[in-house]
């Protein structure tokens, strides 16, 4: 099989993975926000916080050398294995003497315990890493996805089982089982390209770390940006505050954070054939702006119109005072999500540099305004900040985009406004049939009912004034 070929249905493989997966870890935080309640669940974002911080120490550097890195060899890989596993014992054995302070800061003693116990993890965890990446380099994408899904999937369960039987204790308990799981999986799918044994040479290591410590800073600056919310609120706030705001991004940020990459994917294709030609290229480009805001925006419209009903019905009754953070979150996420195809947009151009400057620039304001709106308004004040960072990303992109392409502030404009004003129609009808529903209807059917004619209005609205990008892709999708 050639490489091209393999690619492709590796490609397949780790996306319908991802998108599984995915499923699965929403389900869980549904699972766990009814067990645990807010302040617990606040519990469980900071041990999310932790992870992601062994997971980027571990991942970000080393792994991702091992693939770029040529010939390879057996005792390299058994250098860096356990070069991987004295990280790992370091990040547990500081995370575990830590965990009090770690608490302290989050303004949570009940985490401390299982931090603790997640420190485990990091040591778990570090056992994996070398076994997945010579997969990957050697492009056996098939067994990596099927080992993601299944112990994702376990651990998810033990995390749910764990957190009936032992609340926060045993969602640590369950996230460092899954880690075993992995780790176990992962070691006997790669046996026959890595021979592991007890072999360690630090000069061994040198090439790798060169190319995984750019990488690692990279990494911090994304981890950073990412988490900045949970720091802030953790810090400021309390674990209840977390916990409410951990389940509104969940559901209005993270969930359409899944469709992005895909539409992106899809399209993606038609920058490579237009990349030598900038005007063309700047018709794609716009083009891609205003499909991801047209595929976005009926699901945001649908989720802060029925918020309402869709949080309690989703999370449990004890949740309902988070629905007017979803609603505002939505709106952030409108925005966040029109600034998706940024990012392709910019490599496209081999504008690397630049998007790592403006990245960072957007993330130092970023993190100055959810301080500033925290302080100020507390847990809404956090949904605000995201709403104010969205806009400001729309009108940074909107001054890039001028500069990478040949087209003037008004059709970029324009992109951007189209996806809005064709939403007004459905935002109308949405609110019109939560009004007459309210109820006269069960809570299931109501949320069916609400996001149905949202949709179908979005839809008609978008084909009745005739978008071209809307028809473009049906006339694609006709074709295959």
């Amino acid at each position: 099989m050639n490489v091209r070929r393999k690619t492709v249905q590796g490609s397949a493989w780790i996306a319908a993975s991802t998108l599984l997966l995915a499923g699965a870890q929403f389900a869980q935080l549904i699972f766990l926000a009814r067990i645990l309640g807010p302040e617990d669940y606040g519990v469980v974002a900071i041990l999310v916080t932790v992870l992601g911080f062994f997971e980027m120490l571990m991942v970000s550097g080393i792994s991702n050398a091992i693939i770029q890195r040529t010939n390879v060899t057996q005792n390299e890989l058994n250098s860096l294995h356990w070069l991987n596993t004295f990280l790992g014992i370091a990040i547990g054995l500081t995370t575990f003497f830590a965990a009090p302070m770690i608490a302290n800061f989050f303004n949570s003693p009940a985490a401390e315990t299982p931090i603790m116990l997640l420190s485990l993890a990091s040591i778990v965890n570090s056992q994996s890493h070398v076994s997945r990446a010579s997969l990957e380099k050697e492009l056996h994408f098939k067994p990596v996805a099927l080992i993601e899904f299944l112990a994702g999937v376990s651990s998810s369960t033990l995390v749910v089982v764990g957190a009936l039987n032992y609340g926060v204790i045993g969602v640590g308990g369950g996230m460092v089982v899954g880690f075993i799981v992995r780790s176990i999986l992962f070691f006997f799918a790669a046996k026959p390209i890595v021979d592991l044994r007890l072999h360690f040479s630090f000069n061994e290591t040198r090439r790798f770390l060169s190319f995984g410590i750019f990488q690692l800073l990279n990494s911090v600056v994304g981890y950073l940006d990412g988490n900045m919310a949970n720091l802030v609120i953790g810090r400021s706030l309390n674990s209840r505050s977390l916990g409410g705001y951990n389940a509104a991004f969940n559901l209005s940020v993270t969930v359409p954070s899944r469709i992005n990459p895909i539409v992106t994917r899809v399209m993606f294709p038609a920058f490579s054939r237009v990349n030598h030609d900038i005007e063309r290229f700047s018709i794609v480009s716009l083009k891609l702006i205003t499909f991801t805001g047209l595929v976005n925006t009926p699901v945001l419209l649908a989720m802060t119109i029925s918020a309402p009903i869709l949080v309690p019905f989703v999370f449990g009754v004890q949740w309902t005072w988070v629905y007017p953070i979803v609603q505002i979150m939505s709106l952030g996420s409108l925005a966040r999500s029109m600034g998706n195809p940024m990012g392709v947009i910019i490599m496209s151009r081999d504008r690397q540099r630049l998007g790592l400057i403006v990245n960072v620039f957007k993330s130092i304001v970023s993190a100055v305004v959810l301080i500033y709106c925290v302080h100020e308004w507390q847990l809404i004040g956090a949904a605000i900040a995201l709403v104010v960072n969205g806009l400001l990303t729309l009108v940074v992109n909107h001054f890039l985009l001028r500069h990478l392409l040949s087209a003037g502030l008004g059709p970029i404009f324009i992109a951007h406004l189209v996806p809005i004003l064709i939403g007004l129609p459905a935002l109308c009808m949405g609110y019109l049939g939560v009004e007459l529903l309210a109820g006269r209807a069960p809570d299931l059917l109501l949320i069916v009912l609400v996001w149905a004619l949202v949709g179908f209005t979005y839809l008609a609205t978008a084909w009745f004034f005739r978008v071209k990008v809307l028809r473009e892709v049906a006339q694609q999708l006709r074709r295959r």
